[in-house]
């Protein structure tokens, strides 16, 4: 049965700009390596966090329908665009914290990042758009020139004073994987790169997990090197849950390996299971690797 929110519902915004303009700034060069100078560079989703709280301050827990949207206005206006998260595909919330990528359903329109200035809405189960709107600014008309110039003079991969253009890997596991224990162990997702310098990278991973008991916890971690850098939780509501971790590191020059290691959450008795995906678009790990400054 889905579960219904009675109470009236608040949300605090964890809309982290910094991350947003990183992230779509990457987006943009790898987009840009590829694309001809005249094509329209149309970049793939926007990182969304929030929480979620009732009236009375309360965390929320499970699938919370939510929609958002995309206004060249503070009020009012017509959506640019909009996204609908429901159901199966409602938005998980964990202790009241929720994570999205905005464009995962609904690809964005190149006219979103022709914008000078972008004002976010988000309406959450039945109620009203929650006002005011989050400003979004700085990502559209300047930030992909700047960017586009910069991939189309550095080839990708080459090296010139520390710095070389974004280079992407991705990896994905097209067979589930059971765990009945707390002890993790690796998913079969693994992606080995190499570092000719000191490098950042942006790692990101997306996964749907069951587990045996209604209400059970899976638990994952992005493994960097042999060592869990991010934790990633679900809990299984309506049979399935999803994991989601993302993050930025700095590495060493020399080699590096990113794995998704999974296990059933502790108290959380029974089977854990991590599907995999053969077609990669819903289960995957993506690694973005650019040298420092």
């Amino acid at each position: 049965m889905k579960k219904r929110i009675s109470a009236p519902i608040v949300i605090q915004v964890g809309l982290n700009l910094v991350t947003i303009l990183i992230v779509a700034s990457i987006i943009f060069a790898q987009r840009a390596q590829a694309a001809p100078a005249t094509q329209t560079l149309v970049p793939g989703f926007l990182p969304y966090q929030g929480t979620l709280t009732d009236t009375t301050g309360n965390p929320l827990n499970g699938m919370i329908d939510m929609v958002f949207r995309l206004y060249a206005v503070p009020s009012g206006g017509t959506p640019m665009w909009e996204e609908t998260h429901q159901g199966e595909n409602g938005v998980p919330v964990t202790q009241g914290l929720f994570n999205v990528n905005l464009g995962s359903f609904t690809p964005l329109p190149a006219e979103v990042w022709e914008t000078p200035q972008l004002y976010l809405g988000v309406q959450v189960g039945g109620d009203a758009e929650l006002a005011p709107r989050q400003p979004v600014g700085g990502v559209p008309v300047a930030l992909k020139a700047n960017v586009a110039d910069l991939a189309l003079a550095v080839a990708d991969a080459s090296v010139q004073s520390r710095h070389f253009a974004p280079t992407r890997y991705d990896d994905f596991n097209p067979e589930t994987v059971s765990n009945s224990t707390v002890t993790l162990i690796p998913t079969g997702e693994s992606i080995t790169f190499t570092c000719e310098v000191d490098c950042t990278a942006w790692i990101m991973h997306q996964g749907l997990v069951s587990h045996s008991v209604h209400g059970g916890r899976s638990d994952a971690c992005i493994v960097v090197d042999g060592n869990c850098l991010v934790r990633e939780l679900a809990v299984t509501q309506s049979n399935f849950g999803t994991l989601h971790g993302e993050t930025f590191v700095d590495l060493d020059a020399g080699p590096h390996t990113v794995e998704i290691w999974f296990s059933t959450g502790y108290n959380s008795p029974g089977t854990s299971y991590y599907y995999g995906d053969a077609s990669g678009s819903w289960e995957h790990l993506h690694v973005l690797t650019f040298a420092q400054p």
